[in-house]
């Protein structure tokens, strides 16, 4: 695209004009922060804002179906100490049954969280 001043820089294409505006709010210290690591680059302020925006690895919040699968965890490891607790009042034997089906409940749950964190 040319410009109209025959003698002025031609014109960006449309998707490199930089037309959005983002605004963020920091404190103070988190400022000079931003502040310091851009200069330690040599890029302006809103130059690091950008590119470290554009490149950051996000970490997303936990799903609803982890937090399910977290929680089962946890109960699951209520269980375990009553398990231990049955075991060290009734004996090893009685409570063994019961630590076979939390032991296949646990291995569900473990493979399960496994297959999702190899796929994100």
């Amino acid at each position: 695209m040319k410009s109209i001043n025959p003698n002025g820089r031609p014109k960006l294409p449309e998707m490199k004009v930089k037309s959005k505006v983002i605004t963020a709010r920091f404190s103070l210290l988190e400022y000079e922060n931003i502040k310091k690591r851009a200069a330690e680059t040599g890029l302006k302020i809103s130059q690091y804002a950008t590119q470290s925006t554009l490149k950051a690895k996000v970490v997303p919040r936990i799903t609803p179906e982890d937090a399910s699968v977290l929680r089962n965890l946890s109960k699951l490891s209520y269980n375990v100490n009553q398990l231990a607790k049955k075991a060290n009042t009734s004996g090893y034997f009685a409570a063994g049954n019961e630590a076979a089906k939390l032991y296949a409940t646990l291995k569900n749950i473990i493979t399960k969280l496994s297959n999702d964190w190899k796929n994100k």
